[in-house]
């Protein structure tokens, strides 16, 4: 019988000391009592614990040292501050975070964030007219990742501003395209082979179907500055092209920025072309993720990323946990929401002006829906699609084509929780945990956004009994 152990990672940044009960075999470590913060976003250790690093959502990063008693101090000037930078607006800002696995050599850490508009028509130059106090927001932009090379200088960590780099979104028409209010950029997280994990959302509207010309996003705003081509005028569809940043797990290089060879859409005559850097497709708004430790390959030629934990925040039903094990994998966003069919998209009969019928023109049209693109998941793993004129022409038989569905989707409102399955036919079916059809332990519950946590490993055995009863985890929850 499967076993699921769904347990929640919790990191507390206190600025006042408070009254708590911890569990037996707990102890809190305090972090900077009497520090103030502005909006934190995350924590990242470095593996000797020694340093703990906090960024905050308008661009600042700080970083902690471990005392002798097992508190942390914090630095009092920032590790790096690009606020001028940062469009930290909405559910917009310095997002993501990591530090290099060779951080404690080349001292490299890198970061996820939206570019404030005005900083990306700019340039940043006071030549340009740029004041580092304008911001315009609720506006076209894109998310860019960067990495710096941090020392010590008088005995604070800092960033060397001259070792800035911008690995991607080095312009407008090269970041992911941030075209409204949500659905940004979401993590940055290493694989076991040293290559850089993105997780970027499909940049749509978040209140109704959107296929492109909705006239509350940016669209429109977008085209005119190159931030995304007239073909990517699909909204929710941008998940589905291949040649489009939205709505993916990507993969480069933390030297250059390029995509990766064994990447499953490599392009080697465009190395820093989306479809370069695409390592999976078909997701809404994948805010956190994080790589189950020994897993993987060291060999970034191989392709092997391991297991990589995707927390895909839902629309209107249903919350996914989704678990990238192969390249090319497609978690079927927009066409598919949870485990089954999204209604109103798989309706929308959208053409993917990148996928042209190589057979000819067809029902009047010379390109594919995106729906005839993609089929659900079926017992005998049949990932072959057809002509829809000709069921004798093969357009292709791989992973994008067919539905990667989460390893658990759970209901908003309801106790419904949900694991993926196939009937005596092949035939994918959905049952609720606990029931004897789904095969797995565990209660039905309910949730409103998947956010994500961490893996404990078990290092030192030091957590006590009762967290380490369950031989198996899936994940985390938050709700």
């Amino acid at each position: 019988m499967r076993r699921l152990a769904l347990f929640l990672g919790l990191v507390f940044i206190v600025s006042t000391a408070f009254a708590q009960t911890l569990p037996t075999g707990f102890f809190m470590s305090d972090v900077s009592s009497g520090s103030t913060w502005s909006a934190p976003v995350g924590t990242a250790f470095t593996p000797d614990g020694q340093r703990l690093f906090v960024w905050e959502k308008n661009g600042a990063v700080y970083v902690c040292n471990r005392q002798a008693n097992g508190n942390y101090a914090k630095q009092a000037t920032p590790v790096l501050n690009i606020s001028d930078e940062v469009g930290g607006w909405r559910d917009f800002g310095l997002i993501g975070f990591a530090l290099d696995p060779q951080f404690s050599s080349n001292g490299n850490i890198y970061l996820l964030y939206v570019v404030d508009r005005h900083h990306l028509l700019t340039g940043g130059l006071a030549a340009n007219g740029y004041n580092a106090t304008t911001n315009e927001y609720f506006n076209a932009t894109i998310g860019r990742v960067t990495r710096y090379t941090t020392t010590t200088t008088s005995g604070n960590l800092v960033a060397v501003a001259s070792s800035r780099k911008v690995l991607l979104g080095e312009s407008k028409s090269t970041g992911i395209p941030i075209l409204h209010e949500s659905h940004g950029v979401g993590s940055l997280a290493f694989a076991a082979d040293g290559t850089l994990l993105i997780t970027c959302g499909d940049g749509a509207s978040y209140n109704i179907e959107d296929g492109g010309s909705i006239s509350h996003t940016y669209y429109s705003q977008a085209i005119t500055d190159g931030i995304i081509r007239p073909e990517e005028n699909v909204g929710a569809f941008r998940s589905q092209m291949l040649n489009s940043h939205n709505g993916k797990l990507l993969r480069i290089s933390p030297e250059t920025g390029d995509g990766i060879p064994s990447n499953p859409f490599y392009n080697a005559s465009a190395p820093r072309s989306a479809k370069s850097r695409v390592y999976a497709l078909g997701l809404r708004n994948p805010f956190r993720m994080s790589v189950k430790p020994g897993t993987g390959s060291t060999n970034p030629a191989t392709g092997d990323i391991g297991e990589v934990f995707i927390g895909e925040v839902g629309w209107n039903t249903w919350e996914e946990q989704n678990v990238c094990k192969v390249p090319g994998a497609n978690f079927g966003w927009p066409l598919y929401e949870g485990q089954t069919e999204q209604g109103g998209y798989m309706a929308m009969s959208i053409q993917n002006l990148d996928e042209p019928n190589i057979f000819g023109t067809c029902s009047g049209r010379s390109f594919f829906l995106f729906k005839e693109l993609i089929r659900q998941d079926n017992g005998a793993g049949n990932k072959s699609v057809f002509n829809p004129c000709n069921s004798s022409q093969l357009i292709g038989t791989n992973n994008r084509h067919i539905h990667a569905r989460p390893a658990l989707d759970w209901r908003h409102g309801q106790d419904i929780a949900r694991v993926p399955k196939f009937d005596a036919s092949g035939v994918a079916t959905a049952p609720t945990i606990g029931t004897a059809e789904s095969n797995t332990v565990g209660t039905p519950f309910r949730g409103n956004c998947s956010a994500g946590g961490i893996w404990y490993t078990g290092a030192g055995n030091s957590f006590p009994a009762a967290y380490k009863h369950l031989d198996k985890a899936l994940y985390h929850r938050f709700y």
